[in-house]
């Protein structure tokens, strides 16, 4: 059992593997350059958990591939489908979707992503973790200490700050569907141009933000509120309408 610096310095790397290996995957596919994950910085912490609830947990049954392989796909699969959950429930946002995958459980986790899981088990145990683990024990102990409260540091901020940009579209949403309501019960000559204009540059930086969450989650899905392009811009459209009749 590593010291607990040791055991952090294993997450953020295992973080930054993984954000590397799944920005990859993306951008690839996508055709441009996607910083994937939740947070601002280079890091899916999700990876990173894994990674160390693997050694963990797993390390006792090292010399049983097979039961890697499997004990692999049930814990990260354990893991994606809390994670999905706890997200949603913070956020009221679906981050991720596989309901079209065969064999997937409320979308949720899905039998290919377990699979990957399961052989990314055995490539982390038998090959990535002894380069890694090499590595840091080269590494001073005390030199190790400072590095990690650095890191966590930069965590904790990264974490605050993309928390709060999530949070904050949130309360922006809402405000956006009381203000429609508001006209839609009222009447846009009630209204000022300062106010609509107000609420076209929130709607603007709605747009903003939600192309950056689409890029790195491409199924996200808000709970109570339709986040589709069409429909922010069809807001956008709308506000934009009328200030254009204000002017006239």
């Amino acid at each position: 059992m590593p010291p607990i610096y040791t055991s952090f310095l294993y997450l953020m790397t295992y973080s930054f593997l993984g954000w590397i290996c799944e920005s990859a995957y993306k951008s690839i596919f996508q055709k441009k350059v996607i910083n994937s994950g939740f947070l601002n910085g280079p890091l899916c912490p999700i990876y990173g958990f894994g990674a160390v609830f693997i050694l963990l947990l797993l390390t006792p049954f090292k010399n049983y591939p097979i039961l890697v392989f499997l004990l692999g796909i049930l814990s990260t699969s354990l893991l994606e489908y809390f994670t999905s959950w706890l997200m949603e429930i913070l956020f009221h946002m679906r981050w991720w979707d596989y309901s079209k995958h065969k064999f997937n459980i409320k979308g949720r986790v899905c039998l290919l992503n377990a699979t990957l899981f399961g052989i990314m088990s055995i490539v982390v145990m038998y090959f990535v973790h002894p380069v890694v683990m090499n590595f840091y024990q080269k590494i001073d102990s005390k030199v190790q200490i400072v590095i990690a409260i650095l890191l966590l540091g930069l965590l904790i901020i990264d974490g605050i700050v993309s928390t709060a940009s999530v949070l904050n579209m949130n309360k922006s949403l809402k405000q956006m569907q009381t203000f429609l309501h508001s006209v839609f019960e009222n009447s846009v000559d009630t209204m000022n141009q300062k106010l609509l204009k107000e609420n076209e540059v929130i709607i603007q930086n709605l747009i903003r933000k939600r192309n950056h969450l689409m890029n790195a989650f491409p199924t996200i899905k808000h709970n109570y509120i339709d986040l589709s392009a069409s429909a922010l811009t069809e807001m956008k459209e709308k506000i934009r309408n009328w200030i254009d009749e204000l002017k006239n």
